[in-house]
């Protein structure tokens, strides 16, 4: 199952269509996701972000009373919009990584949001699709790697207890693992 919230701001009677075209979005992504390796299943989804989302610079200074922030800052702004904030390619990887069964959490700081996820080594990483999407050149540096240290974007808040996160990497990251396109449409 998959849970959309969407916040104040849509009417009712747009709610259903809108649903179906984000369960459309993911049930697409998730159709041409490679076999059954969660390794590979993880860098699809990330790359997936990275190659269909745009980093919503707009959304950071919005009223929060306005419609358009909650979708920035929710999954539809990602699968409705191709665009977005950290929480909500965050949560849009929360919620491919279910929908893969592959155990996963958002975590958050103060100004950041991003995720980890449980590997078949029984360990958690740090799957940051944001910082790769803006990232240049370095788009595995925050995919299935530890944090970054002296990175204050990626200190944990306080609010919960998260998984410890593995010092090392995990996989042999390579762009062309999943090259080609990766759009969901």
């Amino acid at each position: 199952y998959i849970i959309l919230v969407a916040y104040y701001g849509i009417s009712d009677f747009y709610r259903p269509e809108i649903d179906a075209q984000a369960i459309y979005v993911i049930d697409t992504v998730v159709s041409k996701a490679p076999s059954e390796d969660d390794y590979l299943k993880v860098l699809y989804a990330a790359r997936w972000l990275c190659d269909n989302t745009v980093y919503d610079e707009t959304a950071l200074t919005m009223d929060m009373d306005t419609e358009w922030f909650w979708h920035a800052h929710g999954p539809l702004g990602v699968l409705l919009k191709n665009e977005g904030v950290c929480e909500s390619y965050a949560k849009v990887f929360k919620i491919l990584m279910n929908r893969f069964s592959i155990p996963c959490v958002i975590v958050s700081s103060e100004e950041h949001m991003w995720n980890y996820v449980k590997m078949p080594d029984g360990l958690w990483y740090m799957v940051d699709t944001t910082f790769a999407d803006q990232t240049s050149g370095m788009y595995f540096k925050y995919i299935l790697n530890p944090q970054p240290v002296g990175d204050k974007s990626h200190v944990e808040d306080d609010v919960f207890l998260y998984p410890l996160v593995s010092s090392g990497s995990y996989g042999n990251h390579s762009l062309d693992l999943l090259s080609g396109n990766t759009s969901a449409g």
